[in-house]
């Protein structure tokens, strides 16, 4: 078992104490061992995690990097700003609207997109939204990278994110077109305290 913990504290804007620590345990149960020790701005690491053979892999804006399980010092394997790793081994590539194998360079392009905006894509799926006439519910599109099963529901798609685990998309509530341009107008709604 692997998994990351977050530690230390930002006491001001001039210092950040804050790091990542990978940790690992059998499954079989027995002491706990930190593989490795990422520097400050930790949460910029963490937007996706994996195990995958005997190499732990995590990314985030800053890039991807991987560790073995056994220890030793984290390698970058995606450098900041190349592809958004969406799902291990698949990366986005946003300006070439493609999907991108990291360990084949095997690319699929995403089709049938040219009217959607904000898109997103994962190995199987991709979400964006499509811009209506002004007072018109934003639509968020699903489709298959390839183009089928395309459907459109209302709501807003949350920014940088592909369906998780290719079954789950997350939306904001439903929202309004001011202009047409797509820049929803979401009405704030207060809720009793329970």
């Amino acid at each position: 078992m692997a998994w990351l913990i977050q530690r230390g504290e930002r006491p001001d804007a001039r210092h950040d104490e804050r790091h990542l620590e990978l940790w690992t345990m059998p499954r079989t149960g027995g002491s706990l061992r930190m593989v490795t020790r990422l520097p400050a701005g930790a949460g910029d690491y963490t937007k996706g995690f994996q195990v995958t053979g005997d190499l732990a892999v995590w990314w985030g804006f800053n890039g991807a990097w991987s560790v073995p399980l056994a220890g030793g010092e984290p390698r970058r394997i995606l450098p900041e700003g190349a592809l958004r790793v969406t799902s291990w081994p698949w990366g986005y590539d946003r300006s070439r609207r493609s999907v991108v194998n990291l360990l084949t360079r095997q690319e699929n392009k995403a089709r049938h997109l040219d009217d959607t905006e904000g898109l997103y894509c994962g190995p199987a799926w991709c979400v964006g939204r499509v811009t209506g006439r002004p007072h018109e519910a934003v639509q968020v599109v699903m489709q298959h990278v390839d183009g089928s099963g395309r459907t459109t529901v209302p709501g807003f798609p949350l920014a940088l994110m592909p369906p998780i685990r290719d079954r789950f998309a997350l939306l904001h509530p439903l929202a309004v077109s001011r202009d047409g341009s797509g820049t929803p107008v979401v009405k704030k709604q207060a809720f009793p305290a329970v």
